[in-house]
């Protein structure tokens, strides 16, 4: 996610909100790490959700969908 915060040409230090589209496994982990994640990436908010618009991403090979936005 690091990686898109910077394709977005967003700073280290912007809040972030994270939208996500990933697999049952991949959610789990999501939810029982979430605060640890939004932590790391500074992000506000972390939505799982419906299948969105946004960058794929494999993640310990499964394919998830992420969108970034910034927070004001």
């Amino acid at each position: 996610l690091q990686g898109l915060r910077k394709e977005a040409g967003l700073e280290v230090t912007d809040r972030i909100r994270v939208e996500c589209h990933v697999p049952d496994e991949a959610a789990a982990a999501i939810r029982d790490h979430g605060a640890f994640i939004q932590s790391e990436i500074l992000a506000l908010e972390m939505v799982l959700g419906e299948a969105i618009e946004g960058t794929e991403v494999v993640v310990n090979d499964l394919p998830c969908r992420f969108r970034i936005a910034k927070m004001t």
